[in-house]
Protein backbone atom coordinates (compact mmCIF):
# COMPACT_ATOMS: atom_id res chain seq x y z
CA UNK A 1 0.00 0.00 0.00
CA UNK A 2 1.34 3.43 -0.96
CA UNK A 3 1.25 5.96 1.84
CA UNK A 4 1.74 9.70 1.49
CA UNK A 5 1.75 11.14 5.04
CA UNK A 6 -0.32 14.25 5.30
CA UNK A 7 1.76 17.41 5.16
CA UNK A 8 -1.11 19.84 5.06
CA UNK A 9 -1.14 23.60 5.24
CA UNK A 10 -3.58 26.50 4.94
CA UNK A 11 -3.74 30.24 4.65
CA UNK A 12 -5.51 31.13 7.88
CA UNK A 13 -3.37 32.81 10.55
CA UNK A 14 -3.66 32.28 14.28
CA UNK A 15 -2.71 34.63 17.07
CA UNK A 16 1.02 35.11 17.47
CA UNK A 17 2.91 33.96 20.52
CA UNK A 18 6.13 35.94 20.86
CA UNK A 19 8.26 34.89 23.82
CA UNK A 20 11.24 37.18 24.22
CA UNK A 21 13.60 34.20 24.13
CA UNK A 22 13.14 33.63 20.41
CA UNK A 23 10.74 36.31 19.16
CA UNK A 24 8.96 33.82 16.91
CA UNK A 25 5.53 34.00 15.35
CA UNK A 26 3.45 30.79 15.45
CA UNK A 27 0.71 30.28 12.88
CA UNK A 28 -0.88 27.96 10.38
CA UNK A 29 1.34 27.50 7.37
CA UNK A 30 0.46 29.07 4.05
CA UNK A 31 1.47 28.48 0.45
CA UNK A 32 4.37 30.91 0.62
CA UNK A 33 5.87 28.77 3.40
CA UNK A 34 6.38 25.72 1.18
CA UNK A 35 10.03 26.56 0.28
CA UNK A 36 10.86 27.24 3.93
CA UNK A 37 9.26 24.02 5.13
CA UNK A 38 11.01 22.04 2.40
CA UNK A 39 14.32 23.60 3.45
CA UNK A 40 13.70 22.39 7.01
CA UNK A 41 12.89 18.89 5.74
CA UNK A 42 16.17 18.96 3.87
CA UNK A 43 17.99 19.92 7.06
CA UNK A 44 16.21 17.12 8.92
CA UNK A 45 17.24 14.60 6.26
CA UNK A 46 20.89 15.55 6.84
CA UNK A 47 20.56 15.56 10.63
CA UNK A 48 20.11 12.85 13.27
CA UNK A 49 16.41 13.75 13.15
CA UNK A 50 16.15 11.77 9.91
CA UNK A 51 15.83 8.76 12.21
CA UNK A 52 13.11 10.40 14.31
CA UNK A 53 10.59 11.96 11.90
CA UNK A 54 8.92 10.79 8.71
CA UNK A 55 10.60 12.23 5.62
CA UNK A 56 9.16 11.44 2.22
CA UNK A 57 11.24 10.68 -0.84
CA UNK A 58 12.50 13.91 -2.40
CA UNK A 59 10.19 13.59 -5.40
CA UNK A 60 7.08 13.61 -3.19
CA UNK A 61 7.83 16.29 -0.59
CA UNK A 62 6.77 19.35 -2.53
CA UNK A 63 3.71 17.77 -4.21
CA UNK A 64 2.50 16.51 -0.82
CA UNK A 65 2.77 20.00 0.63
CA UNK A 66 1.21 21.79 -2.32
CA UNK A 67 -1.77 19.44 -2.63
CA UNK A 68 -2.54 19.68 1.11
CA UNK A 69 -2.95 23.42 1.55
CA UNK A 70 -6.61 23.49 2.53
CA UNK A 71 -6.66 20.98 5.38
CA UNK A 72 -5.02 23.13 8.05
CA UNK A 73 -2.74 20.49 9.46
CA UNK A 74 0.70 22.13 9.45
CA UNK A 75 1.92 24.89 11.76
CA UNK A 76 5.11 26.89 11.51
CA UNK A 77 7.40 28.96 13.69
CA UNK A 78 8.76 32.02 11.91
CA UNK A 79 11.62 34.22 13.04
CA UNK A 80 12.66 37.32 11.12
CA UNK A 81 10.76 36.06 8.07
CA UNK A 82 12.41 32.62 8.10
CA UNK A 83 10.72 29.30 8.92
CA UNK A 84 12.65 27.80 11.82
CA UNK A 85 10.29 25.01 12.81
CA UNK A 86 7.12 23.16 11.89
CA UNK A 87 4.59 20.84 13.43
CA UNK A 88 1.71 18.69 12.18
CA UNK A 89 -1.44 18.14 14.26
CA UNK A 90 -5.00 17.35 13.20
CA UNK A 91 -8.23 15.55 14.05
CA UNK A 92 -8.70 12.06 12.66
CA UNK A 93 -12.26 12.32 11.38
CA UNK A 94 -12.14 10.61 7.99
CA UNK A 95 -13.03 6.93 8.70
CA UNK A 96 -10.60 5.47 6.14
CA UNK A 97 -7.70 7.68 7.18
CA UNK A 98 -8.48 7.06 10.83
CA UNK A 99 -8.38 3.30 10.36
CA UNK A 100 -5.18 3.38 8.30
CA UNK A 101 -3.34 5.56 10.81
CA UNK A 102 -4.44 3.52 13.83
CA UNK A 103 -3.90 0.13 12.18
CA UNK A 104 -0.84 0.69 10.00
CA UNK A 105 1.14 3.44 11.74
CA UNK A 106 0.18 3.47 15.43
CA UNK A 107 -0.67 -0.27 15.35
CA UNK A 108 -2.92 0.03 18.36
CA UNK A 109 -5.53 -2.56 17.41
CA UNK A 110 -3.39 -5.21 19.13
CA UNK A 111 -2.54 -5.24 22.85
CA UNK A 112 0.04 -2.70 23.97
CA UNK A 113 3.47 -3.69 25.23
CA UNK A 114 3.12 -1.46 28.30
CA UNK A 115 0.43 0.72 29.83
CA UNK A 116 0.05 3.09 32.74
CA UNK A 117 -2.42 5.35 34.54
CA UNK A 118 -1.34 8.82 35.67
CA UNK A 119 -3.13 11.26 37.96
CA UNK A 120 -4.03 14.50 36.18
CA UNK A 121 -3.37 16.51 39.34
CA UNK A 122 0.39 15.90 39.26
CA UNK A 123 1.01 13.72 36.15
CA UNK A 124 2.64 11.10 38.35
CA UNK A 125 2.13 7.43 37.66
CA UNK A 126 -0.73 6.12 39.77
CA UNK A 127 -0.49 2.50 38.67
CA UNK A 128 0.43 0.15 35.88
CA UNK A 129 -2.53 -1.27 34.04
CA UNK A 130 -3.48 -4.13 31.78
CA UNK A 131 -2.08 -4.03 28.26
CA UNK A 132 -4.96 -3.79 25.80
CA UNK A 133 -5.78 -2.75 22.26
CA UNK A 134 -7.25 0.71 21.77
CA UNK A 135 -11.03 0.87 21.73
CA UNK A 136 -11.38 3.74 19.25
CA UNK A 137 -15.17 3.69 19.06
CA UNK A 138 -16.88 6.90 20.16
CA UNK A 139 -13.59 8.70 20.80
CA UNK A 140 -12.31 12.01 19.47
CA UNK A 141 -8.81 11.29 18.19
CA UNK A 142 -6.06 13.83 17.67
CA UNK A 143 -3.07 12.88 15.54
CA UNK A 144 0.07 14.51 16.92
CA UNK A 145 2.39 14.32 13.93
CA UNK A 146 6.00 15.08 13.13
CA UNK A 147 7.74 18.24 14.22
CA UNK A 148 11.16 19.73 13.61
CA UNK A 149 13.04 22.75 14.88
CA UNK A 150 16.08 24.10 13.09
CA UNK A 151 19.12 22.96 15.14
CA UNK A 152 20.27 26.60 15.41
CA UNK A 153 17.09 27.52 17.31
CA UNK A 154 16.65 24.66 19.74
CA UNK A 155 16.34 24.88 23.52
CA UNK A 156 14.23 28.03 23.16
CA UNK A 157 10.76 26.55 23.65
CA UNK A 158 9.82 26.71 19.97
CA UNK A 159 8.35 23.21 19.81
CA UNK A 160 6.37 23.76 23.01
CA UNK A 161 4.86 26.94 21.57
CA UNK A 162 4.10 25.22 18.27
CA UNK A 163 2.09 22.60 20.17
CA UNK A 164 0.23 25.31 22.09
CA UNK A 165 -0.57 27.20 18.90
CA UNK A 166 -1.77 24.06 17.12
CA UNK A 167 -4.03 23.03 20.00
CA UNK A 168 -5.41 26.57 20.31
CA UNK A 169 -6.32 26.60 16.64
CA UNK A 170 -7.90 23.15 16.63
CA UNK A 171 -9.86 23.67 19.88
CA UNK A 172 -13.17 24.74 18.24
CA UNK A 173 -13.20 21.63 16.04
CA UNK A 174 -12.41 19.42 19.05
CA UNK A 175 -15.25 21.00 21.02
CA UNK A 176 -17.65 20.36 18.14
CA UNK A 177 -16.68 16.69 18.18
CA UNK A 178 -16.90 16.39 21.97
CA UNK A 179 -20.38 17.91 21.92
CA UNK A 180 -21.76 14.83 20.21
CA UNK A 181 -23.67 12.80 22.84
CA UNK A 182 -22.09 9.45 21.97
CA UNK A 183 -18.49 10.63 22.51
CA UNK A 184 -16.76 8.97 25.47
CA UNK A 185 -13.30 10.49 25.52
CA UNK A 186 -10.40 12.39 23.98
CA UNK A 187 -7.39 10.53 22.61
CA UNK A 188 -4.05 11.72 21.26
CA UNK A 189 -1.98 9.33 19.15
CA UNK A 190 1.63 9.80 18.09
CA UNK A 191 4.60 7.80 16.94
CA UNK A 192 7.95 7.60 18.69
CA UNK A 193 11.18 5.97 17.68
CA UNK A 194 13.24 4.16 20.26
CA UNK A 195 15.70 7.06 20.10
CA UNK A 196 13.21 9.62 21.45
CA UNK A 197 10.92 7.40 23.52
CA UNK A 198 13.02 6.61 26.57
CA UNK A 199 12.85 3.36 28.48
CA UNK A 200 9.79 4.09 30.63
CA UNK A 201 6.38 4.94 29.23
CA UNK A 202 6.59 8.43 30.77
CA UNK A 203 10.12 9.11 29.52
CA UNK A 204 11.39 10.91 26.46
CA UNK A 205 9.05 12.96 24.28
CA UNK A 206 6.00 11.50 26.01
CA UNK A 207 6.42 13.66 29.11
CA UNK A 208 6.10 16.94 27.20
CA UNK A 209 3.22 15.67 25.08
CA UNK A 210 1.42 14.49 28.21
CA UNK A 211 1.77 17.92 29.83
CA UNK A 212 0.39 19.63 26.72
CA UNK A 213 -2.51 17.18 26.52
CA UNK A 214 -3.40 17.67 30.18
CA UNK A 215 -3.24 21.47 29.85
CA UNK A 216 -5.52 21.24 26.81
CA UNK A 217 -8.05 19.18 28.78
CA UNK A 218 -7.99 21.73 31.58
CA UNK A 219 -8.67 24.51 29.07
CA UNK A 220 -11.55 22.58 27.52
CA UNK A 221 -13.07 22.11 30.96
CA UNK A 222 -12.61 25.76 31.93
CA UNK A 223 -14.02 27.08 28.67
CA UNK A 224 -17.07 24.83 28.44
CA UNK A 225 -17.69 23.06 31.74
CA UNK A 226 -16.97 19.65 30.22
CA UNK A 227 -15.91 17.14 32.84
CA UNK A 228 -13.07 14.71 32.27
CA UNK A 229 -11.78 11.86 34.40
CA UNK A 230 -9.10 12.69 36.94
CA UNK A 231 -6.71 10.17 35.40
CA UNK A 232 -5.09 9.74 31.98
CA UNK A 233 -4.33 6.37 30.43
CA UNK A 234 -1.14 5.85 28.43
CA UNK A 235 -0.05 2.91 26.31
CA UNK A 236 2.71 1.95 23.88
CA UNK A 237 2.32 -0.41 20.96
CA UNK A 238 5.14 -2.02 19.01
CA UNK A 239 5.44 -0.17 15.70
CA UNK A 240 7.86 1.15 13.09
CA UNK A 241 8.25 4.68 11.83
CA UNK A 242 7.23 4.92 8.16
CA UNK A 243 10.67 4.97 6.57
CA UNK A 244 11.40 5.87 2.96
CA UNK A 245 14.26 5.66 0.51
CA UNK A 246 14.90 9.38 -0.16
CA UNK A 247 15.56 8.71 -3.86
CA UNK A 248 12.59 6.37 -4.41
CA UNK A 249 10.21 7.13 -7.26
CA UNK A 250 7.38 5.40 -5.42
CA UNK A 251 6.01 6.75 -2.14
CA UNK A 252 5.93 3.42 -0.37
CA UNK A 253 7.40 2.79 3.10
CA UNK A 254 10.19 0.29 3.44
CA UNK A 255 9.29 -3.08 5.01
CA UNK A 256 9.56 -3.37 8.77
CA UNK A 257 12.92 -5.13 8.65
CA UNK A 258 14.36 -2.03 6.95
CA UNK A 259 12.39 0.55 8.95
CA UNK A 260 13.16 2.36 12.20
CA UNK A 261 11.76 0.58 15.23
CA UNK A 262 9.63 2.48 17.69
CA UNK A 263 6.22 2.73 19.28
CA UNK A 264 2.69 3.80 18.51
CA UNK A 265 1.72 5.83 21.56
CA UNK A 266 -1.70 6.55 23.02
CA UNK A 267 -2.79 9.15 25.59
CA UNK A 268 -6.46 8.99 26.55
CA UNK A 269 -8.82 10.72 28.97
CA UNK A 270 -12.44 9.74 29.49
CA UNK A 271 -15.18 12.32 29.13
CA UNK A 272 -17.68 12.13 31.99
CA UNK A 273 -21.32 12.43 30.97
CA UNK A 274 -24.06 13.36 33.39
CA UNK A 275 -26.71 10.71 33.74
CA UNK A 276 -29.98 11.48 31.97
CA UNK A 277 -32.66 12.81 34.34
Amino acid sequence: MNIIPSLLIAVVYIASIQPAAQDCIYRIAQEDDVPGILAQYEKASEHDDAKKIVILPQAFREPALKTSLISQRMYVAQKDGTIVGFKKLFLLTNPLERHEVLADEIRCFVPSICASIVARANLQEASATECQALDAANKVILYNGGDFTDPLYRQQGINVNLMRAALKHIKPAVLDELAQPHIKGLVMVFGLTQANAGKHILDGRTSGILRAFNTFINELSTDTGLQFADTIALSRHAAFMPTFDPLAMECKPLPDDQAIAGFGSIIECALLRKAAQ
